[in-house]
């Protein structure tokens, strides 16, 4: 069974190395986007088909408890959740590839794979610190997703999520 620290470690990694990827040609970073997005929506069904959620999967990091480490866990609830909302990213990030009109550049793509996995931090994490913290990376990578279309509207919106 595949441990839920992967979705961090996978984005974290892949928004790392996507300015690399885009060197490579745009086709390719927006495929590895697609691909860490497609992992993001198959790791919970994996989880939840799999039977392996009759426990609660618990992962410590650092071998410290809260709020020393990342503390995650997922049970049922949890991996649907989490499949819903990456189900919604997915979509999203195939909209994104496919308009034609709109900048889909490596920082939106790096801002894009930081709020996908802000958003399944939030719903993995057990401590109120880290709830924070997830918090703060959702809420940052999704005014500065907001910011990339420079108009007024979107300065405006901006302005007023934050």
């Amino acid at each position: 069974m595949v441990s839920p620290i992967y979705l961090i470690v996978v984005a974290l990694g892949g928004a790392f190395l996507l300015p690399f990827f885009e060197k490579l040609g745009k086709g390719v970073s927006k495929s590895v986007v697609l691909l860490i997005s497609t992992f993001f929506v198959l790791l919970p069904l994996s989880w939840y088909l799999g039977g392996n959620l009759q426990q609660p999967i618990i992962v410590q990091t650092a071998g410290f408890s809260a709020p020393f480490s990342i503390n995650l866990m997922v049970g049922v609830g949890e991996a649907l959740f989490m499949m819903a909302i990456n189900a919604a990213a997915w979509l999203g990030c195939l909209y994104f590839i496919f308009k034609k009109d709109l900048e889909w550049n490596s920082i939106a793509q790096v801002l894009f794979l930081t709020l996908l996995m802000g958003t399944n931090g939030l719903i993995m994490t057990r401590d109120i610190f880290n709830i924070f913290v997830f918090l703060e990376i959702t809420s940052i990578s999704m005014y500065a997703l907001i910011a990339l279309i420079r108009t007024k509207q979107s300065y405006e919106a901006g302005f007023k999520y934050m």
